[in-house]
């Protein structure tokens, strides 16, 4: 199956070893699912180092039988990490971890039935400037449930290959091989505007995160983004602590605010679920569910019935 073309810059994943992709979604989405069902019996089960926190490595292979590596990270529903299990998500996907190399690309599963909700953490991922996969996880039961999500608008909007997927029954797979073994993965077209009142911030911090911490100048702004976005950030063992001078422009910054009655971290939320909710609007289609017995209800109703020719037959064989 083809995949459509994609006219956004692209970012080939280091030729001189196998890509390694993060699996990345909010719990209950199917990731662990999905995981099994690409790498089979080639996992590794570990934890990482200093936290009670499941590390699960394995391997699967594209479409020309060349072997990539996939970390499922733990569920996260931000990378604002609120407990160890998000913490350890987060510092992968940022680089913080000396025990895991910062993946190449990323595979972010969410649950269709719920697209808006799962989508935050998404266009937190996208902000990292990596290439990135999106798979439409549970679309049978979106469809079940009246709802239609137009992927092709959704792949144009955001510019990185949408699958539709039912992990569960191992629909999708080929077409999520076949884009995983593309060496032209394209990098988002996402974009959203960060309020203005906040947007210097972003700016300075970012500046000192790329001078300071040797970050990419899209890994420091999103990086920027989050140490704005939760004031109770959790950091756990083996992560990189933040450069005192980053610390200290962020300490001037919510000082500023706090004198002020900005609720910054708020501002940036509404921002990103605004941009959020425009994206969805375009994207889902809510249709009628039919309503009253389902079929194997009106058989059963049938064959159940007192005066049915089905029920006499049963009472005398």
């Amino acid at each position: 199956m083809a995949l459509p073309a994609h006219i956004a810059p692209t970012a080939a994943a280091p030729v001189h070893r196998q890509p390694v992709y993060a699996l990345v979604g909010n719990p209950n989405c199917g990731k662990s699912t999905l995981f099994n069902a690409l790498t089979g019996l080639k996992q590794k089960i570990g934890n990482y180092p200093g936290v009670t926190v499941e590390k699960k490595v394995g391997t699967t292979y594209s479409q020309h039988g060349q072997p990539m590596t996939i970390i499922d990270l733990p569920g996260a529903y931000s990378l604002a990490a609120r407990s160890p299990d998000e913490a350890v998500t987060r510092d992968v996907l940022l680089g913080r971890r000396s025990d895991t190399p910062q993946p190449d690309r990323i595979l972010c599963i969410v649950d269709a039935t719920n697209l808006e909700r799962n989508l935050y953490l998404v266009h937190q991922i996208l902000d990292l400037g990596r290439p990135v996969i999106l798979v439409l996880n549970m679309m049978d039961v979106a469809r079940n449930s009246g709802l239609r999500i137009r992927t092709a608008r959704l792949e144009r909007e955001l510019g990185i290959p949408v699958i539709p997927c039912e992990a569960v029954n191992g629909k999708g797979l080929v077409e999520l091989r076949l884009a995983m073994s593309r060496t032209d993965l394209p990098l988002s077209r996402h974009a959203w505007d960060v309020p203005a009142a906040i947007a210097p911030a972003v700016s300075e911090l970012q500046a000192s995160l790329t001078e300071h911490s040797g970050k990419s100048p899209l890994v420091a702004r999103a990086e920027a983004l989050l140490l704005l976005t939760d004031q109770n950030t959790v950091r756990v063992a083996g992560s990189t602590p933040l450069h005192a001078r980053t610390a200290e422009i962020l300490a001037q910054w919510q000082k500023r605010w706090s004198a002020t009655g900005t609720d910054w971290a708020g501002t940036l939320v509404t921002s990103r679920y605004d941009a959020i909710a425009r994206l969805c609007g375009e994207t889902i289609e809510h249709k009628p569910v039919e309503s009253g017995p389902s079929g194997s209800d009106r058989i059963d109703a049938v064959v159940t019935h007192p005066d049915s020719g089905a029920g006499w037959c049963w009472a005398v064989s």
